[in-house]
């Protein structure tokens, strides 16, 4: 109502940060190699969930990088209901390679040791 946007956007990056940690602290590559099936299924499944209601978030401030991530989670429709949680991503489906959707941003040097 009182057009904050910011706000917003934030509350949306720090949900971004918590599914990057999620899949960091979870470690799915290395249940794979252990061959811990059962968790990795259900790791997988948590972070695909996250990452296609998170694009759906985003969709109108990245709408090309959002577009291309629902595309390899096999999503291409945007709907999102919020208020029942429902599971949009079927168990089974297949997923596309995910490319990169942003280049990596390289600061020059002396940016880079000011940020430090």
């Amino acid at each position: 109502d009182h057009y904050k946007y910011h706000i917003g956007i934030k509350l949306i990056m720090d949900a971004v940060r918590e599914c990057d940690r999620y899949i960091n602290e979870t470690k799915p590559w290395a249940l794979a190699k252990e061959g811990h099936k059962e968790r990795l299924g259900t790791v997988l499944s948590v972070a695909i969930e996250a990452l296609y209601k998170l694009s759906v978030l985003l969709d109108p401030i990245l709408p090309e990088g959002c577009s291309k991530l629902r595309t390899a989670l096999g999503m291409q429709t945007v709907t999102l209901n919020l208020k029942d949680y429902t599971k949009a991503i079927v168990s089974g489906s297949k997923l596309g390679e995910v490319p990169r959707l942003y280049a990596r941003l390289e600061l020059p040097k002396d940016l880079e040791e000011q940020s430090v």
